[in-house]
Formats: structure tokens, C-alpha cells, sequence
């Protein structure tokens, strides 16, 4: 019970400690990084709190070929503080992003927004809820 009560309060922790992070916030760090790394797509996954409970969404992102495994920790890197998700593409972010949001569902989780650097800017999409 001591275990299950510990555990209850560090995953509380947890998500309160990284859910103060604002969209501002979070919109510029992502800036930065696909400023510098255009070819990355960010995705935005609430909940996304460790590596270790994240591990599915990895599991499922490593099974995409259009994933670049050859960069980031096998195409993929997550930041946890911002709850963010990055990708590295070889090929169209269309193809890629649909093929990324089935893994992340896969792995019980529900992506939110996906960013791409554009024309020298950061663009903010929403994925569109599957009826």
C-alpha cells in the first residue's frame, strides 16, 4: 500500500511540476530547436511526463520508415518539461505526421498540436479528431 500511495504522490508531482509550462512557453522552445533543425517536426502530447512511461510511443515511432533513426536517439527525441515530441523526417511531414499520430494513439496517448519551421517561421497545426 506504502508503495501504491508513494507512487500516486510522485505521478502527481510529476504532472503538476511540468503541466506550468504555457503555450508561449512551449511555442518558443520549439522555435528554437526547428529554427536550427528544420527537417524535425515537433508534436505537442500532454501527459508525456517521463521516458519511461513514454516508452511506447518510441516502440511505435521506431516502426515508421519515414522516421530518420539515423538522427536524435533513433529519429526521435522527447522532451519531457515541455511534453514534446520531436521527429526527424526523411521524406513529406503530410505522410510522416498521419504515420506519427496513429503510433502516439497506439502508445494510449492523444497528440494535440504538431509544429513545422516554414518559411522561416514556426507553424502550429491541430490534429484533427478521427470520427
Amino acid at each position: 500500500m506504502k508503495k501504491v500511495l508513494l507512487s500516486l504522490f510522485i505521478l502527481y508531482n510529476c504532472t503538476e511540476a511540468f503541466s506550468k509550462v504555457s503555450e508561449t512557453e512551449r511555442k518558443i522552445f520549439v522555435e528554437e530547436k526547428l529554427k536550427k533543425n528544420p527537417s524535425l517536426v515537433a508534436i505537442y502530447i500532454p501527459g508525456s511526463i517521463c521516458g519511461s512511461c513514454s516508452i511506447g510511443i518510441f516502440i511505435h515511432i521506431g516502426k515508421i520508415d519515414a522516421v530518420d533513426k539515423k538522427r536524435l536517439d533513433k529519429g526521435v527525441e522527447l522532451n519531457v518539461e515541455n511534453q514534446v515530441l520531436f521527429v526527424a523526417s526523411k521524406s513529406n511531414f503530410g505522410l510522416l505526421i498521419e504515420q506519427v499520430k496513429k503510433a502516439i494513439e497506439k502508445a494510449g496517448y492523444e497528440p494535440k498540436l504538431w509544429y513545422e519551421w516554414q518559411n522561416h517561421s514556426l507553424i502550429t497545426h491541430t490534429f484533427r479528431k478521427d470520427v
